[in-house]
């Protein structure tokens, strides 16, 4: 049984979740312009997130490269 390609990237998007929701917030409140998630607790901003990281591939691409940054500077 396969996996289509955007079911793929949701199970990425609740991963990058699973890192730390207020990061993911914070980064994205800046990259994408949306002073409104960083007003959010995180526990409100969870659901929010996780459905801009379903519908926006951009986002998806932001928290990869940022958590790929991330990775390699703890090294």
């Amino acid at each position: 049984m396969t996996t289509p390609e955007n079911d793929l990237d949701a199970l990425g998007a609740l991963d990058y979740l699973n890192h730390g929701t207020g990061e993911v917030k914070l980064v994205l409140a800046k990259e994408l312009n949306r002073p409104d998630l960083a007003d959010l607790s995180n526990e409100a901003a969870g659901p929010i997130l996780e459905q801009i990281l379903r519908s926006d591939p951009r986002a998806l691409e932001i928290m990869r490269v940022h958590f790929s940054r991330s990775s390699k500077s703890q090294h």
